[in-house]
């Protein structure tokens, strides 16, 4: 940042590897959590979480230094979900990634004059809503580029209603048997290369045990319908389980 001039403007992306195995946390923070409780890899990993929170602070009062801080806008969040149970969420980091304790991660947006300290929206966000926001941050206009993944954040982050996306979120692994995902709405459909796919309503069923695909066979069919023009659009249905 002390590169930077004070009137130039700039993003920096920000990469931690910290949390990532091997889990071995700095020595003071992990005594720190074992005299918390903890034990272990979970005192490791909790170690490593609070090393990053500290960078984190470095860089916001770096941004204060330089007197930037009230016209920077902050994003912070995970790639993938949790590496170690995390009810109620099914899945994560390791095994059946697309359910939610592997797809849901934590987003956080400080603008300052803008988000309120605790506010939280329950829209469904994507990774690649993160391009097409900061082209708009910058002044650009999102809808010029028709091949862009995503769609702007940036009138949700200053006004905090529910995001209307108007398409769903798709997600895919490259490998295993569950590949592919369709979020749209309270409703998520997973894929399976062998052919079997599960239909969940997240609003009633967040753990996602119920499979609802006999009972809403309407809301399947919509959603395998969708994956599938996705799949042929992105170039995948090649190695599609439902084509």
């Amino acid at each position: 940042i002390e590169g930077y001039l004070d009137d130039a403007p700039f993003m920096l992306s920000f990469w931690y590897y910290g949390v990532h195995t091997p889990h071995e946390g700095r020595k003071d923070l992990v005594e720190h959590f074992k005299q918390e409780g903890l034990t272990d890899r979970r005192a490791e990993y909790a170690a490593m979480v609070s090393a990053i929170d500290e960078s984190v602070g470095r860089v916001r009062e770096a941004l204060k230094k330089k007197g930037i801080d009230k016209n920077t806008m902050i994003i912070f969040l995970s790639d993938q979900g949790s590496y170690f149970d995390n009810p109620p969420f099914r899945g994560g980091k390791l095994v059946d990634t697309l359910y939610e304790g592997g797809a849901r991660i934590p987003m956080i947006v400080h603008w300052a004059g803008v988000t309120s300290r605790g506010a939280k929206n329950e829209s469904p966000v994507n990774l690649n809503d993160i391009l097409p926001t900061l082209v708009e941050l910058a002044g650009g206009q999102p809808d010029y580029y028709p091949d862009l993944d995503g769609v702007s954040l940036l009138q949700t982050i200053r006004t905090n209603k529910s995001l209307d996306r108007g398409s769903p979120i798709f997600g895919y692994r490259a490998y295993e048997d569950l590949y592919a995902s369709v979020r749209d709405g309270d409703w998520k459909l997973l894929a399976y290369r062998s052919g079997r796919t599960a239909l969940y309503r997240l609003s009633d069923d967040v753990e996602e045990v119920t499979d609802l695909s006999e009972d809403h066979l309407d809301v399947a069919g919509r959603l395998r319908r969708q994956l599938i023009d996705w799949e042929i659009s992105m170039g995948l249905d090649h190695y599609s389980g439902i084509r």
